[in-house]
């Protein structure tokens, strides 16, 4: 590999990520999205745009016995997720698929997946000044696959009665929520505030395919403490021990 790299922690050091060292690399937003998708033993779950496999190796390590797919194709992100994946010893947990997006629907062949999630590129290509460095431009920014259509792909590979959870910056949550009203029956929505009583800065938007139509439950959560910049009890629950949040609860059959 031709790119220095660091070989960091997550999850209070029970998974050790190795990622360049310049670029894109993993934060809260990829801990806090597993932590939000559901997950029953021996559920399939593809994880679109998984960069290096945070999100996988999240999910990996619950107790549930999960099938995990994680699809990622830009070179160096899909050398360093193989990397992880033996590195943490859960080879035969999750299955790499390098595939552009658009390709999915050919290389599973109308499989279908119980639970989908994906921190997908978000900014707006248009309005926002492209990063230099490849790995950023391609983890952060559209390209010639707008959001409304990353996330059209994701569904046509969602089970009836599943569920398909993303993070999308706030100021594209009207624009989602419209999208997902489009299709989906149940919506549920967590606010990530950076404090209590501020604006979110992340949204994490999940959608079902069952439930009481256009029903939509929404949940806030604040990251740090007011009067320091340290983490809240609860976000440490999420970040250092594995806990899950209450998206990741099984939607009630209706």
């Amino acid at each position: 590999m031709n790119i220095e790299y660091t070989r960091d922690t997550i999850l209070g050091g029970s998974i050790i990520i190795k990622q360049p060292k310049y670029g894109y690399r993993i934060n809260s937003d990829s801990i806090f999205l597993a932590a939000a998708t559901p997950g029953i033993e021996k559920n399939r779950i593809l994880d679109i745009g998984a960069g290096t496999g945070a999100i996988s190796l999240v999910l990996a390590k619950r107790p549930e016995k999960l099938d995990i797919f994680a699809v990622e194709n830009f070179p160096a992100h899909v050398e360093l997720l193989k990397e992880n994946i033996i590195i943490n010893q859960l080879t035969g947990q999750i299955t790499v698929i390098d595939s552009d997006i658009s390709n999915l629907g050919c290389v599973f062949s109308g499989k279908k997946f119980d639970h989908i999630v994906t921190n997908p590129p978000f900014y707006e290509k248009k309005v926002n000044q492209l990063p230099n460095n490849l790995g950023k431009r391609v983890a952060f920014h559209e390209s010639k696959v707008s959001l409304k259509e990353w996330i059209r792909y994701c569904v046509d590979l969602l089970k009836i009665g599943g569920s398909f959870t993303l993070i999308i910056p706030y100021y594209r949550y009207h624009e989602i929520i419209s999208v997902f009203s489009e299709i989906f029956f149940t919506l549920r929505v967590l606010n990530l505030l950076p404090r209590e009583g501020e604006y979110p800065k992340r949204v994490i938007v999940q959608g079902w395919l069952k439930g009481d139509e256009r029903v939509k439950k929404i949940y806030s959560f604040e990251l740090h403490q007011k009067e320091t910049n340290g983490f809240t009890s609860r976000a440490e629950d999420i970040l250092r021990r594995g806990k899950t949040l209450k998206l990741a609860e099984p939607l009630a059959d209706c």
